[in-house]
């Protein structure tokens, strides 16, 4: 759990800021670093969220942060249903959003702001299959050759 070997003995930077401070650095060093506007707008996303998740918790100190408590948001995320349609999240999306959380936990532990990474270890699910497309029925083959032949 512990960050880059470098960083072991470092302690905390003083006054590092709030979660609510540090999500802006993290996104300006994606842009800095030459992530794809897609990219770096899927992470303020889902940083959005969890900050979101963070402030209904009373969560502002990355320094609290352990892996039980990021366990939570991620049963959150299982648990967390479409105001609009009552779906879950896909499993897929939800590691995208807890890969946005890993990179940002990454980040603060590499700058020296978190001493160790609560993220590195956190347990994913399995990512779902994506289902192979229908082949044709053998009726909808003579349909198709039928109409080459005209």
């Amino acid at each position: 759990m512990a960050c880059d070997h470098r960083r072991k003995l470092q302690a905390p930077a003083a006054d590092s800021g709030t979660l609510q401070e540090l999500v802006p650095r993290f996104l300006l060093r994606l842009e800095t670093r030459g992530y794809s506007v897609a990219t770096a707008e899927m992470h303020r996303w889902a940083l959005r969220q969890f900050l979101d998740w963070c402030d209904s918790h009373g969560y502002h100190d990355p320094a609290t942060f352990t892996r039980g408590r990021l366990e939570a948001y991620q049963l959150y995320l299982f648990h967390y249903r479409s105001p609009r349609g009552g779906k879950a999240l896909a499993i897929n999306t939800q590691l995208a959003r807890l890969g946005c959380i890993r990179r940002f936990f990454a980040w603060l532990c590499r700058d020296g702001i978190l001493p160790a990474n609560p993220a590195s270890d956190l347990d994913l699910p399995r990512k779902q299959a994506r289902a192979l497309p229908k082949s044709l029925s053998p009726e909808e083959i003579d349909r198709l050759l039928a109409l080459s032949r005209c």
